[in-house]
């Protein structure tokens, strides 16, 4: 057995302990591994699609206020916008307020890319949502809130 199926093994031992949190982190990385099956290679990763959700919710910021507003490090973000640069999704400016630093907002091709990208990955979990009973279905919204928190670091909650 190789070390990544050890890994997995341990993981599903660990989910069906009963304990919470492992349950949650192997059902939700499953579930984020099924739709990206689903959509393929040519859509956008979850990250590239966090971070032009949050300029289309609150306009141009630069890097470092994008970074850590999506809870990543500086460098991890400068990744992130090469990657969406790349694709010219998003536009680097300078900033009026200070000539040395950069805005980062979305183009044209960037709003395209996120209500496209982000419609085949929802429209594939609304289909698994559609197939939920009513209760499960209940029981699933009854959670976001909750699944919410937990989205947030410990030191904000």
């Amino acid at each position: 057995m190789s070390d990544t199926d050890s890994a997995a093994s341990a993981d599903v031992a660990a989910a069906m302990s009963g304990d919470l949190p492992a349950e949650l982190y192997v059902l939700l990385g499953r579930l984020v591994r099924s739709l990206r099956r689903e959509q393929g290679d040519a859509q956008l990763s979850v990250g590239l699609v966090s971070a032009l959700r949050q300029l289309s919710d609150n306009g141009a910021m630069r890097a470092t206020a994008l970074a850590e507003a999506e809870g990543i490090a500086a460098a991890s973000m400068t990744r992130v916008l090469n990657a969406l640069e790349e694709r010219d999704l998003i536009r680097r400016t300078p900033d009026p307020s200070d000539g040395r630093a950069q805005l980062v907002q979305l183009t044209e091709t960037g709003r395209r890319a996120l209500a496209e990208g982000a419609g085949v990955r929802v429209a594939a979990l609304r289909r698994r949502i559609a197939a939920l009973s009513d209760a499960e279905r209940s029981a699933l919204e009854g959670a976001l809130p909750a699944l919410a928190r937990l989205e947030m670091r410990v030191d904000e909650a």
